[in-house]
């Protein structure tokens, strides 16, 4: 017999307020259940950005995305055959509050910024994050300390 824990969080939004379910349950079988396995491809690309973003000092901007997103293979332009349209998937998670999008002005023009959103600081451990970073580097997650005091309350 499993039991399902979800946590409520609240998140005031320009267009309102939103609330955001959680699924508190420790068991791992029980989580890979609420998630379709056409869904991880996604999700992959998900904590790829968000790990561009952290390690970013959360601001990251579009244009380093979309260089990042091609030196992986990833056009902004067409179908990619594991993510879809990836621009419209990038949209996808700003609508659902994982990412913001905001726009800026840098010397060179204006351009769009994007950062950690509500829902991401709510499901999502920026340590799983750093060790994820960490383990694709094959180096310590102390080697960023910047980004390790983010977390941990520590002074950089």
């Amino acid at each position: 017999k499993a039991v399902v824990s979800t946590q409520s969080t609240g998140v005031e939004q320009k267009n309102g307020k939103h609330y955001i379910l959680k699924n508190e349950s420790k068991v791992v079988e029980l989580q890979q259940l609420t998630r379709p396995k056409s869904s991880l491809p996604q999700l992959g690309l998900l904590a790829l950005v968000l790990s561009l973003i952290h390690m970013a000092d959360n601001a990251l901007i579009e244009s380093d995305l979309w260089d990042t997103f091609e030196i992986l293979g990833i056009n902004r332009d067409g179908t990619h055959v594991d993510f879809g349209d990836t621009e419209k998937l990038i949209t996808e998670f700003v609508k659902q509050m994982y990412i913001e999008r905001h726009k800026v002005n840098l010397a060179k023009g204006e351009s769009v910024q994007y950062r950690w959103g509500a829902r991401s600081y709510i499901e999502v451990k920026m340590t799983e994050i750093l060790s994820f970073v960490a383990q694709v580097y094959g180096v310590d997650v102390n080697a960023w300390k910047r980004q390790h005091s983010t977390h941990t309350g520590a002074s950089s």
